[in-house]
């Protein structure tokens, strides 16, 4: 399957921009941007820092942001240039997306770009229920193990970060036993797959 594939650990940074115009394949003000935040839901209804951060740097490329809120949306993606995964609960993410899956691999299946950061970018790989050190499955309703298999890395982000060190140790250890591929990227780093290829920047 040909995929687009741009992963960041944290909020996209200003230097960023154009390697994802150059994977997109436009100018940034003329994409429309699909955003889905729904990964931050279980954590109530004050908005994280880091939804509101991922937020205002994906508006910052003057790309067409439009919320897809996918609790009640049922419409279509075709429209879209690039979807956007936020971060947030791991676990969660895969459930909200359990019905919404094909139209993110027709997203794909057409060429167009899938991103996402942080939970965003883990649940494309083959399996997530190793992270249930890091990420609670318990706060979804449904715990769903596998990922969406578009890529078969798993894409773990905050390398670098203290604050999830001994977690993610963890975590990679379990990857690893099982025979999954582990793809470790810091803060500010952002993880390319075009095809089978993909580069760490």
């Amino acid at each position: 399957m040909a995929i687009k594939l741009f992963l960041t650990s944290t909020e996209l940074l200003p230097h960023q921009h154009q390697t994802l115009r150059d994977i997109i394949g436009s100018n940034l003000s003329e994409i429309r941007c699909a955003l889905i935040e729904n990964a931050a839901d279980p954590y109530g209804d004050i908005e994280q820092d880091f939804v509101t951060l991922n937020r205002d740097a994906l508006i910052a490329t003057g790309m067409k942001i439009e919320q897809l809120d996918l609790r009640v949306y049922e419409g279509s993606i075709e429209d879209y240039d690039i979807v956007w995964l936020g971060g947030g609960n791991t676990f969660y993410l895969r459930y909200i997306l359990k019905n919404f899956e094909d139209k993110i691999k027709e997203h794909i299946e057409k060429g167009k770009v899938l991103a996402g950061s942080s939970a965003g970018a883990l649940v494309l790989g083959p399996t997530i229920k190793e992270i249930d050190n890091v990420d609670n499955p318990y706060l979804s309703p449904e715990i769903i193990g596998i990922g969406l298999g578009l890529t078969k890395y798993c894409v773990l982000s905050h390398k670098d970060n203290p604050n999830f060190k001994e977690q993610l140790n963890k975590s990679v250890s379990k990857f690893e036993t099982k025979g999954f591929e582990v793809i470790q990227i810091e803060d500010g780093q952002v993880f390319i797959q075009k095809d089978d290829i993909y580069k760490i920047i």
